[in-house]
């Protein structure tokens, strides 16, 4: 496996998701992964204004998240598509690039508080 691409980052819409690779094969068109548990570390300093549907959360510094291994999360599988993106095995590739994935040596997290 490519030791610097540890993890996978799900785009959900505009959320993301990070998940550890667990497994890959050797030409990286497989992956198996896990769920990693990702808290907030500076929520307390968000400033709020108004707009969207309730309202605009930021931070001055961008959202800062500690991550946690999960050992016991489900390990799903994910398979590279033409596009260059991840997308769980048996799934249709989806329009866009919401529910997919690209490989990083860093988890990223990010919660979109607009919706």
């Amino acid at each position: 496996m490519n030791e610097e691409k540890k993890y996978l980052n799900i785009s959900g819409y505009s959320d993301v998701n990070p998940y550890e690779v667990i497994e890959a094969s050797s030409n990286l068109k497989t992956l198996k992964v896990r769920f990693l548990h990702a808290e907030r570390t500076n929520a307390d300093k968000d400033v709020h204004t108004p707009g969207g549907f309730a309202c605009h959360t930021e931070h001055p510094d961008g959202q800062k998240w500690e991550f946690t291994q999960v050992e016991d999360a489900c390990i799903e599988i994910y398979t590279l598509r033409k596009n260059g993106r991840y997308v769980r095995k048996g799934q249709p590739l989806p329009r866009g690039l919401s529910f997919t994935g690209k490989l990083s040596d860093t988890p990223h997290k990010y919660y979109d508080y607009n919706f």
